[in-house]
Formats: structure tokens, sequence, C-alpha cells
């Protein structure tokens, strides 16, 4: 059996595709079914659903690692949801290809969509020199797992920079969720999702690793309120807000 008792990052088929490679655009369709299966899209539509903003500032959201955009537009899709206007949601990853729909959807809400295509840790770079570039939150589906726990706490100070809030739900380093990675190809997931499934497993966290890390990253790491915790049967979900600030949402709820 496998040993999952400590992480082990390996590179994923996925992330080295050409985004108009076929391959890569039925994997970006096969995480969508994923997402829906381990219940993301209803835990993001709960998370945002309980946001308190104020509705006359506008709010500046940030996705990293976002490939087709497709967990922004799900949210932006969400009945019920109320978005104050001239919000900004910013998109970054290295090859973004998002969805046509993802622009006029955004422009609904009387918001603005910015696309960066960057890597992460050189945008972060970039950002200290911009003024008053802050996020009110920063989130991340599935896009932690693929770095090293050095890289993990280089993201940590960076984003802890430039955000107030900061999300990220990633795949549980757990024995059921190596099982459901395994049989991915039931569901109709093509070739690359079934070598990259069970990598992203063996790469997932368990609970306090993520806390862990933000702890070695951070020096005033008391100046925030921190929760690591699985959600459903296959997920992990951390989260970060720092104490100095209104808190935006009931975390104990989540």
């Amino acid at each position: 059996m496998i040993d999952l008792s400590r992480r082990l990052v390996h590179p994923e088929i996925l992330d080295h595709l050409d985004p108009a490679d076929p391959r890569a655009q039925q994997s970006r369709k096969d995480l969508q079914k994923l997402n829906f299966i381990m219940g993301h899209n209803n835990y993001w539509r709960r998370f945002f659903g309980r946001l308190s903003m104020d509705a006359s500032i506008p709010w500046r959201f940030c996705e990293v690692g976002c490939g087709d955009g497709s967990l922004t537009w799900h949210i932006l899709s969400c009945s019920g949801l109320k978005w104050p206007q001239g919000s900004e949601w910013h998109l970054l990853d290295r090859s973004p290809a998002l969805l046509p729909s993802l622009h006029p959807l955004c422009a609904s809400h009387g918001c603005a969509l910015h696309v960066i295509q960057d890597d992460l840790q050189h945008w972060i770079q970039k950002s200290h020199h911009i003024p008053h570039n802050r996020f009110h939150l920063v989130f991340m589906n599935l896009f932690l797992h693929h770095f090293s726990d050095h890289t993990i706490q280089n993201i940590w100070r960076g984003l802890s920079s430039i955000s107030d809030f900061i999300i990220c739900m990633e795949p549980s380093r757990s024995r059921l969720a190596w099982i459901a990675a395994q049989a991915c190809g039931l569901i109709g997931c093509n070739s690359v999702t079934r070598h990259d499934a069970p990598i992203s497993v063996q790469a997932g966290f368990r609970q306090y690793e993520l806390t862990q890390l933000w702890r070695m990253a951070i020096p005033d790491s008391q100046s925030w309120t921190t929760q690591d915790m699985p959600v459903g049967l296959f997920s992990h979900v951390f989260l970060a807000h720092r104490n100095i600030v209104p808190h935006p949402v009931g975390m104990a709820q989540l």
C-alpha cells in the first residue's frame, strides 16, 4: 500500500501542457467534474455567501492558479450573491485560458476582471512595488499542493504582505482520497487526469501541516487567526485572517 505518512511532491502532466493541447482541455473539464464530486463548488458558494462586505467599498479578489477561470465563473454565477459595485477580480496563472463567458459575466455584476499571466512568486515581488496593491481576499483551489514545504513558506510570506485574508482548498492526504483518485477513470477522466490525481493526493495535506508551515514563515503569526481542517471526504482547507481588520466571515461555520 502507498505510504501517505508524509508529503511527496512530483510533477503533474497538466502543469506542463500547452493550454491549447486537447489533452489539457479535456483534463480541465475533468477537474470541473472532480471539483463537483469533491464538493468544492458548494463549499466556495457557502464561503462567499457568508462574506461580510460593505456595499459602499469595492472589494479586490485574487484567485491564484485560476486555470480556465471556472471557479470564479461558478462563484459569480451563484444566485443570491451580491458584489459591491466596482469590485475587481484578479485571476493569476502562468498560462491562463479563461472561459469566454467569464468577462461578460463579471461585467454583468458591475465588476472588473483582470487577467494576470505570471508566476506567483514573481508577481508577488512586483506587487510590492505597486502602491496600494492590496487585496481583501486571496483564494486558491487545488493549487498549493504543487509546491514543496519550503516554497509554500515563501508563498505564505508573500501573500501575507499583500492580503488580509487567505484561503485555500487542497487535496486531503488520506487513504480514501487516494482510492478515489485511483478510480477517477471510472467517471471518464483522461490519461492526464488519471496520472495527476493520485500524485495530487500524495502531495496533499493533513490537519495542522499548513498551520505549521504558516507559523514557520510568518514571524508575527500571533497577529493572525488560522483554521486548518479536513472538509468533506477528500479535501482540506486552510484559512488565515489578519486580526487587526474586521472579521469578514464566520470561519467556525465553514
